[in-house]
């Protein structure tokens, strides 16, 4: 008899194996709106921890390992404003943010892989697609993007963003 050979890379089955292995790998944990509130009121029996596909960074973007992410109240009122309404379920939310650059799209300049940064997802487009902090990553236009000042830790520097501007203000 003639030993089994090994399995073609190209079979069906092959193909099938490593794209579930791709995409599994490709997958995260998010506190995400599960559903829309047709009453423009917080459920919060509607927000979930889920898995959710990993994003990748687009050209300006950057992929941020998240360390920690603040609860802020614009993420209360956008729940509750008109722009849930246009949203597509399930909707990871969350503003605030700090972490680890996992990686960066075409164009990123400032921040490298491995730098530790803070931000807030609360510019006007981030604002109309409702956040994305409350996951294990994100992605964020590198404009939002800072450096982690050294005498912070991760966990203060994702609570500091809203609260910072709206003392600014």
């Amino acid at each position: 008899p003639t030993p089994a050979s090994p399995p073609d890379p190209a079979s069906s089955t092959m193909r099938l194996q490593l794209a579930l292995v791709s995409q599994a790998a490709a997958t995260m944990q998010a506190a995400a709106l599960v559903e829309k509130s047709w009453d423009m009121k917080v459920h919060l029996e509607k927000l979930k921890v889920i898995s959710v596909p990993q994003p990748a960074p687009g050209h300006g973007e950057v992929l941020v390992k998240v360390a920690s992410s603040g609860v802020n109240p614009v993420d209360h009122e956008l729940i509750q404003s008109p722009l849930a309404l246009a949203w597509t379920y399930p909707h990871v939310v969350g503003f605030d943010f700090a972490g680890t650059v996992a990686g960066v799209g075409e164009g990123v300049s400032r921040v490298k892989v491995g730098d530790q940064v803070y931000g807030q997802l609360g510019t006007l487009p981030e604002a109309a697609r409702g956040g994305g902090a409350w996951a294990q990553y994100l992605t964020a236009a590198e404009r939002v993007v800072a450096l982690k000042p050294a005498a912070l830790n991760l966990t203060e520097a994702g609570g500091l963003p809203m609260v910072a501007l709206t003392g600014y203000e």
